[in-house]
């Protein structure tokens, strides 16, 4: 029976996934995104190479992301897939079952270079807005549900092609097919059943009305309404963890790809708080890649990966690099600009914001307004919050009750959507006692962090800002210092500038010891986050091989002692090395490096062994860690990375004698149940 369920899906993702495509279109992204993006484009460069050497599914998606990624294509790529389209279509006699075909081949050709009126000798648009199959002659463009519909719109507008008089199916005639046949929820779903919305169709739906934000239909049915209300569905129904239940499966990559292709199409951040839970859905989406580049279809890999997943997360990815960069949809090759309707997607009315389907299974995390802990035996404990911002006050409530203060004299606050800024933070956070915490783009987004300011930081206090305006806006220091605090701002034109400044707060001592990570990354930083507080080494951002010139000038003047790399080759190149030894050859270098992000992270403690103490974190994503980071340094512990596939690795640093207790960051999602048992037997 499982067998067959799991075929059934199958055969209904692959249906789906034929009639399907995926379009893009982009707004300018806060630069407080930057470290998402330089994350994209690693994520994009290893599928897209990937896909070259193996294949995947379908010539005319890839084709399509292809020719929008801006990388390298083989030798002779569009040109063979032209003659391929060619031969494909005479073989058939330009005859296909579906019109979803047409539709496809549509988008790959036009990426090529092709021209869709003629190719192979014959006209695929017409195919499209004249469909008709002379072996099913009652058949319209909606036979196969409402993708043939959607799709014929994204087809025709791939350059705005012209719908000649007198064709059965307008442009008209499939806009409001769209708007007459959405469900009561808000949304669509491929059989149009009136109250049981999909994702995955919610999604492509969108991405077909994007060109189209002033139409009205002939009964008075707005698009923008239809969009507005669209996007409430799917906020309300995205899943703690960041991704979406549908097709019988929880959190599948699939939904989580077209939602954003489906966002980003209208102008709408996939990154903003509407679409942040524990992580937002491009942090979601990466979660789901593998160390070759191809992605899982379900997180626990229970369904392996597949071309479908692959293929589908490869052109999210181009389409959240498209919407970042300004360019517009990738399935639109004229001139149309993008739509900015939905700019401020925060303005959207959402009068469910506080009542969000809890679709996890997370009901059960009780979180109370102090602090959440779950105890096993007393040894083991976790903190968490029901999204990123809470988690780091209830972080911050615990590094607070460790202290004998009633309140903190200083706080750090940094940007929750970018991590660059507060990664050379920890130290500075060690050395003034103070908390991090994590705010929003805006004031309403930052709220529990300014109410623990108010309520826990003595008026007297110190205030410090990681990074410009870009990650913490200038409204929210407004509002803190209106409060009464005094506020210092420490940044740069960039992360590495900004983490200059941060080491100028530290005034170290010369011959102090520092730390070098690479800086468009997050892993190993925070690996060594908590050492480096605790001894008071300053952690320095640098590029994967050239040193930058503020750590060179660093170098000159304090003269450290030692410098410990951390990370392999790949992420601090062996010539990084060279120009240190080339400016003082008599420096120690030492290099903490392991197979991967967990294993380094085992390393690194390993060699400072701090293991009284142990906090665990996610090392698929950075905001726990983050603000755990000052909880680790002033418990004089260690932050250690897990999963469930590393956990039997990492726990070898636990040791049932001397470490009096372990705390996991986040809630079910970051680190699983599975984790807390497997660490709560080794005190059993």
């Amino acid at each position: 029976m499982k067998n067959r369920i799991k075929s059934i899906i199958s055969v209904i993702m692959t249906f789906l996934f034929m009639l399907t495509s995926i379009n893009i279109i982009p707004i300018k992204v806060s630069a407080a995104n930057d470290d998402l993006i330089n994350q994209v484009n690693t994520s994009m460069d290893k599928v897209h190479k990937f896909i070259i050497a193996n294949g995947t599914w379908s010539s005319d998606w890839k084709t399509v992301a292809f020719n929008k990624s801006g990388l390298k294509l083989p030798t002779n790529y569009n040109s063979d897939y032209l003659k391929s389209t060619e031969k494909l279509l005479k073989d058939s006699k330009g005859y296909f079952y579906k019109v979803t075909d047409y539709e496809r081949i549509t988008l790959g050709v036009v990426a090529a270079g092709g021209d869709p009126t003629n190719i192979g000798g014959y006209n695929l648009l017409d195919k499209i807005y004249n469909f008709y199959d002379p072996k099913n002659p009652n058949r319209k463009i909606d036979f196969q549900g409402l993708n043939g519909v959607i799709y014929g719109l994204i087809a025709l507008d791939t350059k705005n092609y012209t719908i000649p008089a007198g064709a059965k199916f307008t442009r008209e005639y499939m806009l409001d097919y769209v708007l007459d046949n959405r469900n009561s929820d808000g949304g669509w779903d491929l059989n149009m059943s009136g109250d049981r919305s999909d994702v995955d169709i919610t999604s492509m739906t969108l991405i077909s009305l994007a060109p189209y934000h002033s139409y009205v239909s002939k009964s008075g049915k707005k698009v923008t309404d239809a969009i507005k209300e669209a996007v409430e569905w799917l906020s309300n129904v995205q899943r703690k963890d960041g991704g979406f239940n549908s097709w019988f499966t929880e959190n599948n990559s699939e939904s989580c790809a077209q939602t954003i292709i489906g966002l980003c199409a209208n102008g709408i951040d996939p990154t903003s708080p509407k679409f942040t839970r524990d992580r937002n859905l491009v942090e979601n989406l990466l979660r789901f890649q593998q160390s070759n580049g191809e992605f899982y279809h379900l997180m626990d890999g229970s369904d392996g990966v597949n071309g479908i997943s692959t293929e589908q997360a490869y052109q999210a990815l181009v389409a959240y690099k498209s919407f970042a960069s300004s360019k517009g949809s990738i399935y639109w090759f004229d001139d149309k600009k993008l739509p900015t309707t939905f700019k401020d997607i925060e303005n959207i009315k959402n009068d469910n914001k506080d009542n969000k389907k809890e679709t996890d299974g997370s009901k059960d995390l009780n979180i109370n307004e102090d602090v959440f802990v779950v105890t096993g035996n007393g040894k083991v404990q976790r903190v968490a919050g029901k999204d990123r911002f809470e988690t780091c006050v209830n972080t911050a409530k615990k590094l607070n009750s460790r202290s004998d203060e009633e309140k903190c004299k200083n706080v750090i606050v940094s940007s929750g959507f970018g991590f660059a800024d507060a990664l050379c933070g920890s130290v500075l956070a060690k050395k003034i006692n103070a908390p991090v915490l994590l705010v929003g783009k805006d004031v309403q987004s930052s709220e529990k962090a300014l109410y623990y300011i108010n309520s826990n930081v003595s008026k007297d206090g110190n205030v410090y800002i990681l990074g410009g305006e870009a990650s913490v806006n200038s409204n929210i220091e407004n509002t803190i210092k209106n409060s009464g605090y005094k506020v210092k701002r420490l940044y740069g034109k960039d992360r590495l500038q900004t983490c200059n400044e941060v080491f100028k707060e530290l005034n170290i001592k010369e011959k102090t010891p520092v730390v070098i990570v690479n800086g468009f990354n997050f892993p190993d930083a925070l690996s060594v986050s908590a050492p480096a507080s605790i001894n008071g080494y300053p952690i320095l951002l640098s590029g994967k091989d050239t040193l930058p010139d503020y750590i060179k000038n660093i170098i000159n003047g304090t003269k450290p002692s030692e410098i410990f790399i951390i990370g392999g080759e790949g992420a601090i190149s062996k010539n990084v090395e060279g120009e240190i030894n080339k400016l003082n050859s008599g420096i120690k270098i030492t290099r903490l490096a392991g197979k991967d992000r967990y294993d380094t992270s085992l390393k690194v403690n390993q060699h400072f062994k701090n293991n009284k103490s142990i906090l665990l974190a996610s090392g698929q994503n950075y905001p726990d860690a983050l603000s755990g980071s000052a909880l680790a340094a002033q418990m004089n512990g260690s932050l250690l990375l897990v999963n469930d596939a590393s956990v039997n690795e990492q726990i070898r640093f636990i040791d049932k004698e001397k470490t009096d207790e372990v705390i996991i960051l986040g809630g079910k999602a970051s680190i699983s149940e599975k984790v807390q048992e497997i660490v709560q037997k080794i005190f059993k």
